[in-house]
């Protein structure tokens, strides 16, 4: 019998793992750069196109939201970098969630649906298959 369950997958860190990790912040903060001198080209744009009209704040406000979130994203990223680089080798890094099928029969240890199941890679190859005794829960009490 097959059984569908749900996993979640760390990373070990390690200095390829690190390195890989601050080039793709590295990459994304750049393609935040670009896209904030583009929108600061485009708002000098539509406003010199719009000059003296009632739509002027409205353009202005648009693209000044657009700026701040790209903005905001960008911080969130140095700040992640920042935290990667003093992160020490060896720290398991939350990577998501996976749907994982489990073959069952008879005899096989049970799993509780309360316990966790984790992937656990090192260097792009599965080092260890954990389970833990109980999931975080997030209910009430």
């Amino acid at each position: 019998m097959k059984c569908i369950r749900t996993a979640s997958v760390k990373h070990v860190l390690t200095e390829a793992k690190k390195e890989q990790l601050k080039q793709e912040f590295e990459r994304d903060l750049w393609q935040i750069r670009t896209e904030l001198s583009q929108l600061e080209f485009q708002l000098q744009r539509a406003l010199k196109a719009i000059k003296n009209t009632t739509s002027y704040a409205e353009v202005q406000k648009k693209y000044k939201n657009e700026i701040k979130q790209r903005e905001e994203r960008a911080d969130s990223l140095e700040f992640r970098m920042n935290q990667l680089i003093s992160l020490p080798l060896g720290t398991e890094l939350g990577m998501g969630n996976t749907e994982i099928i489990l073959d069952l029969k008879e005899g096989d240890k049970w799993i509780a649906e309360d316990a966790n199941v984790a992937i656990i890679i090192k260097d792009g190859l599965i080092a260890e298959i954990r389970e833990s005794e109980k999931k975080e829960n997030d209910k009430l009490v």
